[in-house]
C-alpha cells in the first residue's frame, strides 16, 4: 500500500468543553444553521471510534477515531491508536463503532509508522467515504475536526489553520482548537468537507497483510537512511564559538540555542551551542525513537 503523496498530522492541544444541548421537538427535523453543524451532519456516518479490545476481558484497552476513505471499507486512523494490537495481536483485536452504535470487526491492512498512520478494513456497508482535499489554506482559515473525544461521543471541533509547523522534518498542520485524546485518527475537514488532516491513497484490492514487525523495521531503516543522506547533502551552516568555527543549524528542522559566561572575574570562560530536532516517531507506549541533537562547548 502506498501512503499518500504527503502526510499530515495534527498537534493536539486545548481543553474539552461540555455543552447542554437544546431540546428539539420529536415532530421537527433539526435544520443545520452553521458550517460545523452542516459538516457533521454530512460526514458523521463516515467517522468511527476505533477500539482495541483486550481478549481476556472483552474490555476496551485503547480507543481512537478513524474515517472511511473508499467504497471498499478501508478506514484510516493513527498507528499509535492500534499499536497495542500491532505488537501483541494474540492479546487484542480491533473493532469499530459507528455514530449509530453499530460495531464490527476490523482487519489491519497496513501501517506507516514514520507518519503515524494505519489503514484498517471493515464491513461498513453502504456508507459514503469522505473525499480527500488539500491543505493549501491561508492562515486563519477555519477548519473542523471530527472524532470521539474521551469516549464521550462523536463530535465536531472547530479550529483555526495556522499553516504547517515550522522546524519539523514532517509536514504537520498547526491546528488551534480543542482536540482531546480519543480524536486521534479522525479527519480534519476544510470548508468543502474534504479531508486535509490525513492524506491516504489506496492501491486497489490486491492488498496482502504484511508482517507488521518487519514492516516497522523497514520503514524505520528507510527513514533513517533518507534522513542521514539529507543531512549529509546539506551545505552546513557554521557558527563561531570562541576561536572555533563549528556546525550551526545543519538543517531547518533543528533549533539551536547558545550562551556564554560574561563574568570577567571567573577563572574559566564557558560558551556552548545546543542544536536539536523535535521530531519523534511513536513505536509503542512510552517508547519513541527520540530526536537528533548535537552540542558544542568551549572552555578556556
Amino acid at each position: 500500500m502506498t501512503i499518500g503523496k504527503s502526510t499530515f498530522s495534527l498537534l493536539l492541544s486545548g481543553l474539552l468543553l461540555l455543552c447542554i444541548p437544546l431540546t428539539v421537538h420529536a415532530n421537527q427535523e433539526p435544520i443545520p444553521k452553521d458550517e460545523a453543524e452542516k459538516l457533521f451532519a454530512s460526514h458523521s456516518a463516515s467517522i468511527y471510534q476505533i477500539r482495541v479490545i483486550e481478549l481476556a476481558t472483552g474490555n476496551k484497552a485503547a480507543i481512537g477515531s478513524g474515517f472511511l476513505i473508499d467504497n471498499q471499507g478501508h478506514i484510516a486512523t493513527n498507528f499509535h491508536v492500534v499499536s497495542n494490537y500491532v505488537h501483541q495481536p494474540s492479546r487484542y483485536r480491533l473493532e469499530y463503532a459507528s455514530v449509530d452504535d453499530k460495531t464490527g470487526e476490523l482487519e489491519l491492512i497496513d501501517i506507516d509508522v514514520v507518519h503515524d498512520l494505519a489503514v484498517t478494513r471493515g464491513n461498513t456497508g453502504a456508507v459514503k467515504p469522505i473525499p480527500l482535499g488539500h491543505s493549501k489554506l491561508s492562515k486563519g482559515t477555519r477548519i473542523f475536526s471530527l472524532g470521539n473525544p474521551h469516549d464521550l461521543g462523536f463530535s465536531v471541533v472547530e479550529g483555526t489553520y495556522n499553516g504547517l509547523l515550522e522546524k519539523s522534518l514532517f509536514d504537520k498542520i498547526f491546528f488551534s482548537g480543542s482536540l482531546n485524546p480519543g480524536m486521534s485518527g479522525g479527519p480534519t475537514l476544510n470548508h468543502a468537507g474534504q479531508v486535509i488532516g490525513i492524506n491516504v491513497s489506496t492501491a486497489g484490492n490486491q492488498l496482502k497483510k504484511p508482517d507488521l514487525t518487519t514492516r516497522i523495521e523497514q520503514q524505520l531503516f528507510s527513514h533513517q537512511e533518507q534522513f542521514i543522506n539529507k543531512l549529509l547533502k546539506e551545505e552546513w551552516k557554521t557558527t563561531s564559538l570562541g576561536p572555533f568555527s563549528l556546525p550551526g543549524s545543519i538543517d531547518d528542522i533543528f533549533k539551536c540555542w547558545g550562551d556564554s559566561d560574561d563574568d570577567k572575574e571567573a577563572l574559566m570562560e564557558h560558551a556552548y551551542s545546543n542544536c536539536f530536532s523535535e521530531d519523534q516517531i511513536f513505536l509503542a507506549q512510552r517508547f519513541t525513537t527520540g530526536g537528533v541533537a548535537y552540542t558544542c562547548q568551549q572552555r578556556s
